[in-house]
């Protein structure tokens, strides 16, 4: 074993796991754990993220803010690009011990910051909305490099500009930890009040790129238009209460929280297929009561109908879920297509408002 320390951390880290787990390879947190356990101190990161998670004596944490979902890798990541401007594996394990237990503190108040954002300036109240965990990490950059200060007016534009472009543009859906080092660089810029460069990048929206898109739960497109309508915080179509969004009801497309506003099997007696009826633009919020026992398989004029009857504000409550009037948007004409014509347009403007902000200067 002698020969071992002329290797590369990396590498050493590597072939001491195998030996000592019997070729079960160890996890890049677990390696971390036992690389940062410093005894003198006290500090243990398995221990640390377990605080972070559940929270000590009444302090702020992730479970208690609906962010219980967030992986140890995102939390290494979030060490590493505030340490190093950097997210990959090699420059982690390099990262000095030393280093990560003096910042640790600094780094998971910048985490909770950047939950805190995300559930006050985007609305966004549980973390199986977000359309991809790596976004929890340039923003804990931005709250730890900007002092924990709370953005500009500025600032906070680009920030929700940049979380919406890197969303729709499938940003994470490869070469994470190299993506993650770019776009601190982006993050940079924004702490300056500078707007950042997408050149070659940007998103294009279209009408047709979203009418028809195939609602599921783990596509970050689709995530990114729910977090469009959490953010108008949807109301419950009986009492116009507002609809509790839970991450354990979130995570497959038939989880409690969705309902299809015009119902498949509504649509399939019609004649309409899945594909046609299982689009995202169909897609609303509400309560697992009224999804599963009230609303059934009837069709919209019929469901909304009964609930006009005990809810006056029906039209308000409707608005909350990006539907317009009830009698032109085809909701009491049971016309889907009308429907899905008129909600596109809506959901397309309200993200091209976020992509494309006034930005002051």
């Amino acid at each position: 074993m002698t020969g071992i320390r002329n290797y590369p951390l990396e590498i050493a880290c590597d072939i001491f796991t195998r030996i000592n787990t019997a070729g079960q390879e160890l996890t890049l947190f677990e390696i971390m754990v036992a690389k940062t356990y410093d005894h003198r101190t006290n500090f243990d990161l398995a221990e640390k993220y377990e605080e972070l998670m559940q929270g000590t004596n009444g302090s702020k944490c992730l479970n208690d803010a609906g962010y219980n979902s967030v992986p140890p890798s995102t939390i290494l990541q979030c060490i590493s690009i505030c340490l190093t401007g950097q997210a990959k594996r090699k420059e982690i394990l390099k990262i000095k011990k030393q280093k990560i237990i003096k910042n640790w503190d600094m780094i998971s108040d910048g985490i909770m910051h950047a939950v805190d954002y995300f559930r006050s300036h985007m609305r966004i109240p549980v973390s199986m909305l977000l359309p991809y965990h790596a976004l929890l990490v340039p923003v804990t950059y931005f709250f730890v490099k900007n002092g924990g200060k709370k953005p500009s007016a500025q600032q906070d534009k680009l920030i929700q500009q940049y979380f919406w472009w890197a969303s729709l543009s499938n940003r994470f859906s490869s070469a994470v930890e190299s993506k993650l080092a770019v776009d601190a660089k982006r993050i940079d810029k924004i702490i300056k009040n500078e707007h950042p460069k997408y050149k070659g990048e940007e998103v294009e929206l279209s009408e047709e790129s979203i009418r028809w898109r195939w609602f599921s739960a783990g596509d970050a497109f689709c995530k990114a238009i729910l977090c469009l309508y959490a953010y108008h915080e949807p109301k419950s179509f009986d009492a116009h209460a507002r609809v509790m969004l839970d991450n354990s009801w979130l995570k497959i497309a038939s989880s409690k929280n969705y309902h299809h506003f015009f119902p498949k099997s509504y649509l399939r007696k019609k004649g309409y297929k899945d594909v046609e009826a299982n689009t995202v633009v169909n897609i609303t919020m509400v309560d697992d009561y009224l999804n599963k026992n009230k609303i059934r398989a009837n069709s919209p004029s019929k469901y909304i109908a009964e609930y006009a009857k005990e809810n006056d504000k029906i039209d308000a409550t409707l608005r909350t879920h990006l539907i317009g009037d009830k009698q032109t948007w085809g909701v009491m004409d049971d016309d889907y297509e009308r429907f899905i014509n008129k909600r596109t347009k809506k959901i397309v403007k309200e993200l091209n408002m976020r992509l494309h902000p006034q930005l002051a200067g």
